[in-house]
């Protein structure tokens, strides 16, 4: 059995392997010969699109905060993302409530709470857009509800936990065998802060307005290579969600490899050339999660001039490993 200390290596180079089996599967050629042939205008489209999403992902985690310097909180939240989706399942999320207070000295029992929400946000929305793509596929593949039951259970969960202190009580209990300093002084904080219903609204708002321009960013691209490209924008949005889900699922390091495959699939049976559909989408997530993860980095390099980053490596590795 792989003990805890490799299991995200494992994980990550299984999202590789389905990464190399898509390429080849596709074939490199072909694959070049698209992003060759491409309108190169659409593409810097979707790069623009790509740096705006980034902007309102930390927007929207902005406004859940009730006291934040939204400059300060850029890079945290880029760092943060970046570990997250580095992780299986991206469990390592309340991460970046850690680097929040030894960068910002925001207390961990404060920001807490608006990370939760903002999971709990992205699901709402995305077990939205999930919805009206299964409604494609429902009748031939009754699976493809699997992902909305397992992530509609999880949004309940998750909003309990918020609001029942003695459930709450029950996962923090089991965040210590994970070596989380939960203490009871912390969950009685964590309890006593309340965040605002119209922050949460906007919150969510933005929410919507991020996974769009993410579906917004798919559909450029693949436009870009083909012009009788006949889904929308809303449409192609509500096939991405899906694939999210559907790869959430799997524990793949931000569903690298399995929600791209699933995406692939979805594409094809809604008759887009395979050569179009993984051309797409492999350029597509390279816009997005690649260059989102690059953005991270430099996040990283930053953040490290301005904390302890030995005592903060000592909780990011408690917390992945």
């Amino acid at each position: 059995m792989i003990s805890a200390k490799y299991s995200k290596y494992a994980f990550l180079a299984a999202s590789i392997a389905i990464l190399l089996g898509i390429v080849f599967y596709i074939n490199p050629g072909v694959i070049a010969s698209y992003i060759e042939k491409s309108d190169k205008a659409m593409l810097l489209a979707a790069f623009v699109l790509a740096n705006v999403t980034l902007v309102l992902r930390a927007l929207k985690w902005y406004v859940l905060l009730t006291e934040a310097d939204f400059i300060k909180l850029l890079p945290v939240q880029m760092f943060g993302m970046t570990i997250s989706n580095l992780t299986p399942g991206k469990i390592a999320e309340p991460v970046k409530s850690v680097v929040l207070k030894f960068y910002c000295n925001t207390p961990v029992s404060l920001s807490l709470p608006t990370v939760i929400w903002e999971r709990v946000l992205d699901l709402i929305v995305l077990l939205f857009f999930s919805a009206i793509a299964s409604a494609f596929f429902i009748e031939k593949f009754v699976i493809g509800v699997i992902p909305l039951l397992v992530f509609t259970a999880l949004v309940i969960v998750m909003v309990l936990v918020i609001y029942n202190k003695p459930l709450g009580r029950k996962l923090f209990s089991i965040l210590r065998k994970f070596r989380l300093n939960v203490t009871e002084e912390f969950i009685d904080a964590f309890y006593s802060s309340k965040i605002e219903k119209r922050r949460i609204l906007l919150s969510l708002a933005i929410t919507f307005a991020v996974w769009l321009m993410d579906g917004a960013l798919f559909f450029l691209v693949i436009k870009s290579m083909v012009n009788d490209f006949n889904l929308s924008v809303m449409e192609v949005t509500s096939l991405w969600a899906l694939s999210l889900l559907a790869g959430l699922i799997t524990s793949l390091p931000g569903g690298m490899g399995g929600s791209d495959a699933v995406m692939i699939l979805l594409l094809s049976f809604l008759g887009v050339e395979k050569g179009v559909a993984g051309s797409g989408v492999l350029l597509a997530r390279a816009l997005s999660l690649g260059y989102g993860l690059l953005v991270g980095y430099l996040s990283f390099l930053y953040l490290i001039r301005k904390i302890d980053m030995k005592h903060l490596k000592t909780v990011i590795d408690d917390v992945i490993s």
